[in-house]
C-alpha cells in the first residue's frame, strides 16, 4: 500500500436492523452516491479478509488486476490508460474499475472488483 492509501472500516449492525436500507447492495449503491461527492478518492467495498487474499494473489485490492509495465523511459500517455479503463469498465459484471498510480514508478495499474 502506498502512503496516499489507507483501509476504511465499517462495522455494521445485523442487516434486519438497518434503517435505510433492505440489502447490502442497496447498502453499497447509497455508499457509493455519497462517495462520489469526494473528488480524487477512489474506493471499494469488500471484506477484510477477502481484501487481503487479493492483495496476496493479485498485488492489488481488486480481485483482478491488469498491469502495465514501460521498458523505455517515458510514461504511458494518460489517453492510452482512460482507453483501457473504459475498456475494462465495459466489460459486463465488472464494478468498481478504477486505475491506481504509483508514486515512484512508471507504472499503473487497472483493476477490477
Amino acid at each position: 500500500m502506498d502512503v496516499h492509501e489507507s483501509d476504511t472500516y465499517v462495522s455494521l449492525r445485523p442487516e434486519d436492523e438497518w434503517k435505510c436500507c433492505h440489502s447490502k447492495a442497496e447498502l453499497e449503491q447509497k455508499l457509493e452516491v455519497a462517495l462520489n461527492r469526494i473528488p480524487g478518492v477512489s474506493y471499494e467495498f469488500t471484506q477484510p479478509m477477502q481484501m487481503a487474499m487479493d492483495e496476496t494473489i493479485t498485488g492489488t485490492r481488486g480481485d483482478l488486476a491488469l498491469k502495465i509495465f514501460r521498458s523505455r523511459s517515458g510514461t504511458l500517455g494518460s489517453h492510452s490508460v482512460t482507453k483501457l479503463l473504459r475498456s475494462c469498465s465495459s466489460v459486463r459484471g465488472a464494478s468498481q474499475t478504477q486505475m491506481e498510480q504509483f508514486s515512484g514508478g512508471r507504472r499503473s495499474q487497472i483493476h477490477d472488483k
